[in-house]
């Protein structure tokens, strides 16, 4: 392989990697991104656009994993594993340094679980 073949390639992976890891980034900076009452209108248009930001990720990732190289697979799969390993510790932090209003969530029952949780009831204020 000439030298500037496989300097393209590494290039490649590279910005593959890149859109990867752009990808969990704006998952992780969506989440973060919450609600505030009362909601305004600029919030949902924020929210929407990191929403289509990600989406467009996620579909160049798959145009690339689609290429059936598989490098481009081991590089998707590794810098998509590596991102998800970056937003868990970032994510662990958070909860360890005692902030209880972001966990990891693992399915909706979950996300329904924390939301009764953190919300006291009537009950509770009496």
């Amino acid at each position: 392989m000439p030298m500037k073949s496989l300097l393209f390639t590494l290039l490649a992976y590279l910005v593959i990697a890149t859109l990867c890891l752009a990808e969990r980034t704006a998952v992780y900076v969506l989440e973060r991104y919450q609600y505030r009452y009362p909601v305004s209108a600029r919030r949902v248009l924020g929210r929407t656009v990191l929403y289509a930001v990600s989406t467009a990720l996620r579909f160049l990732v798959m145009l690339a994993v689609m290429s059936f190289q598989p490098g481009v697979f081991i590089t998707v799969v590794l810098s998509m594993s590596i991102g998800q390993l970056a937003i868990e510790m970032m994510r662990a932090g958070i909860v360890n340094r005692g902030r209880t209003d972001i966990t990891p969530l693992t399915s909706v029952s979950n996300y329904q679980k924390v939301e009764s949780v953190a919300q006291p009831s009537h009950e509770e204020e009496c």
